[in-house]
């Protein structure tokens, strides 16, 4: 069967198979060493898959790949399929059966039939060699099973020689198997070259957020990585090393935190959003981020390690804010947000300073007797006094003008004018504005 050209198959494995047959069978896939934790959460962002097969994982060396993340991919909708085989995927396939992933070989089957129970039935010892390929230390049950079912089964000999090996220890199991004999080789090698003829059971169901515990995808979050100049970094890394080194890091934290329960009040008081409320927040998104196309938008998810998924996320997250702001504002009309502000500067260490340079302004737009020099005038072109203050300022407006008056406590259009007014005529009197 031709591959599609589109195709993105993201093949984690390890000492089933050895490479150079995988790519013969794979020639287009992206392949990865044996899966584990944190792995298939951290790749897909970075790989953009259609399809994710797997065969080999990583056994007791490291946490194995959580069922978790297994239901979260499986949830990702440019995401076609999910297959497991041989190893580890056979194992984590006949437990996700039920939710969409797909098991190929016979090893999924003895899985899935019960005839298999154990984890460890498929574990081995392996090490990597100087040019890559992994090589097993020890021999899998699941290997010796299959191959003695196939022999005299009512051969005494044969019993006796599978209650030896499975009696030990499994990093202690050694026997005698062919590559051509072992059934973990033959799985993989069904898997990569038929995994477009299998689909997931007609009754299973695909799962849902609800199928995903909190806790558990925030333990995730932490634990993706992202790949910054070769470095492989957990996200709560990145983390600790701003809380540790940002001397500012108190007000991120509580910036992040208040939005947090926002979100928490969006869903208390049952805060939906549009998809044209979702599409005019994603535009002032790429206003304040300084996007521009589509391949700026590329750049940028790229450089903050986000995947399309999640930068939807977000921007619907920040829709929500900004329409539970907007209710918030209509009840504040008169009150606005004055007190509300200089709170947060107050708490913040920043009220001292904006008072100063109030201060300074004030001085500049008033008489001897502290009378306002600024008037309103009858007719002003807002407009054009708004992007002439933002060019002299460096301020962006990511909203309409209409936006800016409601959002930032200015009651009408002539308010938020004699304010504009007010700054250009100090700027003008300080020297700063060329008259």
């Amino acid at each position: 069967m031709e591959t599609p050209l589109e195709e993105r198959v993201l093949i984690y494995l390890g000492p089933s198979l050895d490479i150079d047959t995988a790519k013969h069978l794979a020639p287009n896939g992206i392949f990865r060493p044996p899966v584990r934790h944190s792995d298939l959460i951290s790749d897909i962002p970075i790989y953009d898959p259609t399809h994710v097969i797997i065969i080999d994982g990583e056994f007791g060396a490291n946490l194995s790949v959580w069922h978790k993340e297994l239901v979260y991919a499986l949830q990702v909708p440019t995401i076609k399929g999910i297959y497991g085989a041989a190893s580890m995927g056979a194992l984590r396939a006949a437990e996700l059966a039920d939710y969409g992933m797909v098991g190929i070989g016979k090893i999924f089957w003895l899985y899935y039939e019960g005839v298999l129970e154990k984890d460890d039935e498929v574990a081995v010892l392996f090490h990597k060699t100087p040019k890559g390929e992994y090589v097993c230390d020890t021999t899998a049950l699941a290997d010796v099973r299959c191959m003695l079912l196939d022999a005299e089964e009512d051969d005494p000999r044969v019993q006796k020689y599978f209650e030896i090996i499975e009696a030990k220890h499994w990093t202690e199991r050694v026997a005698k198997i062919r590559p051509e004999h072992s059934q973990k080789r033959k799985d993989a090698i069904e898997a990569l070259s038929r995994f477009r003829e299998y689909h997931p059971f007609t009754y299973s169901v695909k799962p849902t957020v609800q199928d995903i515990s909190v806790l558990s995808m925030a333990q995730m979050e932490r634990d993706r990585k992202v790949q910054v100049e070769g470095q492989m970094i957990p996200m709560q890394h990145i983390d600790s090393f701003f809380i540790t080194h940002c001397p500012d890091y108190h007000q991120a934290v509580w910036d992040s935190q208040n939005r947090a329960l926002a979100i928490v009040l969006c869903d208390l008081l049952g805060v939906g959003v549009s998809a044209e409320e979702i599409q005019w927040e994603e535009s002032r998104q790429a206003v304040r981020m300084g996007i521009e196309t589509f391949n700026g938008l590329q750049d940028w998810l790229k450089a903050n390690a986000m995947s399309g998924i999640d930068y939807q996320l977000m921007v619907i997250e920040n829709a929500r804010i900004s329409k539970l702001q907007s209710s918030y504002s209509t009840t504040m009309v008169l009150r606005r947000r004055t007190r509300t502000l200089l709170s947060y500067l107050r708490t913040h260490g920043f009220f001292e300073d904006w008072l100063k340079g109030c201060a300074e302004q004030e001085k500049l737009v008033t008489d001897s007797e502290g009378n306002d020099l600024v008037g309103l005038e009858p007719t002003f072109d807002l407009p054009a006094m708004i992007r002439e203050h933002c060019a002299r300022q460096g301020i962006v407006i990511d909203g309409s003008y209409s936006d800016y008056i409601s959002e930032n406590g200015f009651g009408t259009a002539p308010e938020l004018y004699v304010a504009l007014a007010r700054s250009k005529l100090a700027s003008e009197r300080s020297g700063k504005l060329a008259s």
